[in-house]
């Protein structure tokens, strides 16, 4: 099976590691509501039925503890195109399906404050995602369903466009599935709107 290359990941966090402890140290919003387009790019069975970059979207709240750490819980779905089955189809009967993928994760949050403006952050998150294909993604007629461990490992940097306004402009994320008996990796792109509620202590 051919692994999709994380290299997107490995920028963001490896960037973020060098960066000194004294970034960390920074003011903070004690709440942050994140929501924004994402997009999932997958070379793997049965998740190229999603035409290797499915859209669909991406939410998250933190709770930060202080200026630096914080709790995350993530949640997103992306859809692939509508599947016609039939006579000239991947099956002799006719209907349509739309191959779908939910995750619901929870883990920590790691915020590196750069001045007023600029904070980039590295996570960690873990949960379960469900996913919905034809049996073995081969008959789309008999859809599918199963629910899995999830995980998943990236950072990205948030640029601030008022006091509680901020715009994600990149989130680079590996997310590694295995809802179907199988595992899978994957490389999810996204970015967004951030609202920050109320301040945290440094």
């Amino acid at each position: 099976m051919r692994r999709v290359a994380a290299w997107p990941i490995s920028v963001v966090v490896g960037s973020l590691l060098l960066l000194p402890l004294p970034a960390l140290a920074s003011e903070a919003s004690r709440i942050d509501l994140y929501g924004g387009y994402a997009q999932l790019r997958s070379d793997a069975p049965p998740r190229v039925l999603l035409d290797r970059g499915s859209h669909g979207w991406g939410a998250a709240v933190a709770v930060n503890v202080n200026g630096w750490l914080g709790l995350e819980g993530a949640a997103g779905g992306h859809y692939g195109s509508a599947i016609h089955t039939g006579l000239a189809g991947p099956s002799f009967t006719g209907g349509s399906m739309m191959p779908t993928v939910y995750y619901f994760l929870a883990g920590p949050e790691l915020t590196f404050h750069l001045g007023d403006r600029v904070a980039p952050f590295v996570h960690a998150l873990f949960g379960v995602a469900r996913e919905r294909v034809g049996d073995m993604g081969v008959d789309f007629v008999t859809p599918d369903s199963r629910t899995g461990f999830a995980g998943e490992w990236g950072g990205g940097l948030d640029v601030t466009l008022h006091d509680r306004w901020a715009l994600r402009l990149i989130e680079a994320d590996y997310l590694r599935t295995s809802a179907l008996g199988t595992r899978q990796d994957d490389v999810r792109l996204s970015a967004g709107i951030v609202l920050r509620l109320a301040r945290a202590s440094r």
